[in-house]
């Protein structure tokens, strides 16, 4: 109930929703360095374990983002393919293993972060992209699975030249008469 009260709080103002999210995942066990610039409401963090999750300073997640830190996959095979070698011997079973986002990294929306992923600090994980594994700090990945395409630095000087500041966007409309 917390939860939903806190999210639907982000959807009216993005920063009382992360003053009231951040100490409640804190609460909860995610390992939160510093303090995330944006975790979306829409976001979906694992809520088996969360002590395995791990948020860097000034991180964003956006919209419908996925982070797993299990995968019950092991257990439907192993009942699938139960027989005289592997016995069934009535437990469950899953994998487990971290999850770190980086300082300063940026995760695009709709992205799922698999057990065991680890995003470099200032990377970029495009939308929609499936991630394992480690990506090297500043880099760029995108895809299924997600591949390195390019370097945060090489991007952001072709970017920069097409960019305008948010701020110069909005002066027409906040000109006074």
């Amino acid at each position: 109930m917390i939860r939903i009260a806190i999210k639907a709080v982000g959807l009216i103002d993005h920063k009382w929703y992360m003053r009231l999210y951040v100490p409640y995942l804190r609460r909860l066990g995610v390992n939160i360095v510093g303090t995330p610039m944006y975790i979306s409401p829409k976001a979906t963090i694992d809520g088996s374990n969360f002590n395995l999750i791990t948020i860097g300073d000034r991180a964003v997640i956006s919209s419908g983002v996925r982070i797993l830190t299990h995968d019950f996959s092991v257990d439907r095979a192993l009942e699938s393919f139960t027989d005289a070698s592997l016995p069934d011997d009535g437990l469950e079973y899953q994998l487990v293993g971290p999850v770190t986002i980086g300082a300063r990294a940026f995760i695009g929306a709709g992205s799922i972060l698999l057990l065991g992923c680890d995003v470099g600090e200032g990377s970029i994980v495009g939308a929609g992209s499936v991630v394992r594994g480690r990506i090297a700090p500043g880099k760029i990945v995108v895809g299924n699975p997600a591949v390195e395409v390019e370097d945060v630095e090489t991007w952001l000087q072709r970017a920069r030249r097409r960019a305008e500041p948010i701020n110069a966007a909005l002066a027409p409309i906040n000109k006074k008469p």
